[in-house]
């Protein structure tokens, strides 16, 4: 009989201590499941902060680089308008040892039958790598050229030279546009933009 109870004993209390092991178990799996949301969630709230001067700092820059090759260009475009060589060199200094394309452009310059000089830059689209910058642009220049036309006076079949009225000449005015796309490499250093060249090539960055 006693042996009966404390078996009856036994049976009842086994079930009990299970459900307490499994308890304290589910528990300890929940504490650690919030544990481990808590420490992601802190991992994320740090980082952007710590993220937040590099970005800040990367955008300042793009928007100086931006605002130092569209001054170059302006610049560029202003030494056309001018027809001043010496302004040109300065935001282009390597031109001068570009002797041909340095050449064309100067005698274009100092051509006393060119006048009205116009240059424009359309549809730029800029790319800018640390010091290295690339514009894919639309260039249209646009000037006056004179000719001087001679026509001779009178027949050419009169019998005495002296008898023909003089030559006379006439200056022909003839607008001349050109638009193509042009590459213009450029190059920082320090702060300072200048071109390095400027093609009708395709050139990569």
């Amino acid at each position: 009989m006693s042996l009966q109870s404390l078996t009856v004993h036994k049976l009842t209390i086994a079930p009990a201590q299970t459900t307490i092991l499994v308890t304290m178990k589910q528990h300890l799996l929940a504490f650690c499941l919030i544990l481990a949301l808590a420490v992601t969630a802190l991992a994320q709230g740090s980082a952007p902060a710590s993220q937040a001067p590099a970005s800040a700092s990367d955008r300042a820059q793009s928007a100086a680089d931006n605002a130092g090759t569209n001054a170059l260009l302006k610049a560029y475009v202003n030494a056309y308008a001018n027809r001043n060589i010496d302004d040109l060199v300065a935001v282009w200094p390597d031109l001068q040892n570009q002797k041909k394309e340095y050449k064309k452009i100067k005698e274009h310059f100092k051509d006393p039958k060119v006048s009205n000089e116009k240059l424009s830059l359309d549809k730029c689209e800029t790319q800018a790598i640390q010091n290295q910058a690339m514009a894919t642009c639309e260039q249209t220049e646009e000037y006056v050229k004179t000719e001087t036309e001679t026509s001779s006076g009178g027949d050419a079949m009169m019998a005495s030279p002296a008898q023909r009225p003089p030559p006379t000449t006439q200056d022909l005015k003839h607008n001349m546009k050109k638009t193509q796309t042009v590459w213009v490499k450029m190059h920082k250093d320090g702060d300072t933009w200048k071109i390095v060249s400027v093609s009708d090539k395709k050139q990569a960055l």
